[in-house]
């Protein structure tokens, strides 16, 4: 069965079946709504909705009983029982239009790279792949080797270009699905398949000066953003903090060095929140956000560029909004962990 979704007050109107979210129907329909996780952790894609009723499931965990009994929908959890009218009143409608549309890709592992000891640097690489576009800082989606429809989502480390070559930061879950094939199976050769571009957030075209903060593998779309500036040869004022527990939990300082080298104003600040016994370590300790709320006095007229997990993102924001940065200009992905 199929319900009609209208998307008011620009009058689109898209098919959602029964087996779809309403988010789900909207980018096979080649539209673009606010999201950021996908996966009910984030909010990102709250919308409210002016008729009709959803059902969601058990993964909604980023919505209120209360916001539900006002019409409030998370459209990557929500199933339509019946024809929809969602209330886009603040969208422009150009943003409904995705730059990127959604694709699937074939493509082969090229290489697997162990860059801690629970994160893998994975390449990606394919013909199919040189026609694959995306904006720094955005996602694809990986299918499970050997599953029916299991797919797991990565930002790309690094940005388009004409080799067909996709760089992947993976961080390893125990008893993860993605992870385990990466860690028992995986083998240079192996097809993949993939589908993107998703997400958001990405690099507002200004002279602001910017602030980034990370966390694990949220320094996956940093260094994409990063490589961005560095083929604008940007002129903006640059600070990236990233937090780790240990030493042996920091990774790609090499690259974010060679980056750093070719901006005209760039400091990176890395904060180790758990030190080891037997690290040497002289740099910044303490949770990320701490270091964060140390470095910086009046944000004002600055931006923020956030990826890593719901509560570092969370208290990033706070000090950022704290330091007098506004609202509008913190954009954020945070990473919900899936198995």
């Amino acid at each position: 069965m199929s319900h009609t979704i209208t998307l008011a007050p620009f009058g689109i109107e898209f098919p959602c079946s029964d087996e779809d979210t309403v988010l789900e129907a909207a980018f096979k329909s080649g539209l673009s709504l606010r999201y950021g996780c996908k996966h009910g952790g984030c909010g990102g894609c709250k919308a409210q909705l002016s008729q009709g009723d959803v059902e969601h499931n058990e993964h909604a965990s980023a919505i209120s009983e209360d916001e539900i009994d006002n019409g409030i929908a998370l459209l990557c959890c929500a199933y339509a029982e019946e024809d929809l009218v969602i209330n886009l009143e603040d969208y422009d409608e150009a943003e409904l239009i995705p730059e990127f549309p959604l694709r699937l890709y074939g493509a082969k592992v090229a290489d697997i790279r162990q860059v801690t000891h629970d994160t893998v640097h994975l390449i990606l690489k394919g013909s199919e792949l040189v026609n694959y576009k995306f904006t720094p800082g955005q996602y694809l989606e990986i299918k499970v080797p050997g599953s029916a429809e299991s797919w797991r989502s990565f930002s790309m480390a690094n940005t388009p270009n004409e080799s067909g070559r996709v760089e992947l930061v993976v961080k390893l879950i125990p008893g993860g699905a993605f992870s385990n094939y990466l860690k028992n199976t995986a083998e240079v050769g192996d097809d993949i398949e993939v589908r993107g571009p998703y997400g958001q957030f990405q690099l507002s075209e200004t002279s602001a000066d910017i602030v980034m903060v990370a966390g694990g593998s949220g320094m996956a779309p940093i260094m994409a953003m990063l490589s961005q500036l560095v083929a604008e040869k940007s002129s903006r004022n640059i600070r990236f903090f990233y937090g780790a527990r240990a030493c042996k939990d920091l990774y790609f300082l090499d690259e974010i060095q060679a980056l750093g080298s070719q901006l005209n104003s760039f400091e990176f600040i890395p904060a180790l929140s758990a030190l080891d016994d037997e690290d040497d370590w002289h740099g910044e300790t303490g949770f990320v956000t701490e270091v964060l709320e140390k470095h910086c006095t009046s944000l004002r007229g600055a931006e923020g560029y956030l990826c890593g997990p719901p509560p570092m993102i969370d208290a990033a924001v706070g000090v950022l909004k704290g330091k007098g940065m506004f609202n509008a200009r913190i954009k954020f992905d945070k990473f919900i962990q899936n198995t």
